[in-house]
């Protein structure tokens, strides 16, 4: 969806959808982990519950983790720019929001389960 509203003469739209969806994880981790936190430094006790507190930890790595292969992604997406240009010119934008999902779903797998 992302990739759609971008204007067609935009060259870099592939990695700004890589750029938004680190910023929109960045996002996730600030409103449900970092808020927490400081609600706690705030409030001198844990207010947000046994749950948040036993998914508080999971959720950090699993952000943590999501932003290493979002950052990861960004330098290869750059590699094949500027080292196999007809390469990247292959890829589809169906393959990117494919590849940024599987980031996710990998991500929080990983730490949860």
């Amino acid at each position: 969806m992302i990739v759609q509203r971008c204007p067609k003469d935009f060259s870099l739209a592939y990695f700004n959808v890589f750029v938004i969806s680190l910023c929109i994880n960045d996002l996730c981790t600030l409103f449900f982990v970092v808020l927490v936190i400081i609600d706690s430094y705030v409030w001198r006790r844990w207010r947000a519950g046994d749950v948040m507190c036993r998914l508080n930890p999971e959720l950090t790595l699993a952000f943590t983790g999501c932003t290493l292969w979002h950052t990861a992604l960004i330098a290869i997406h750059r590699y094949l720019v500027v080292v196999h240009g007809d390469a990247y010119h292959r890829i589809s934008k169906c393959c990117i929001g494919e590849i940024i999902i599987i980031i996710f779903v990998l991500s929080f797998m990983s730490h949860i389960l």
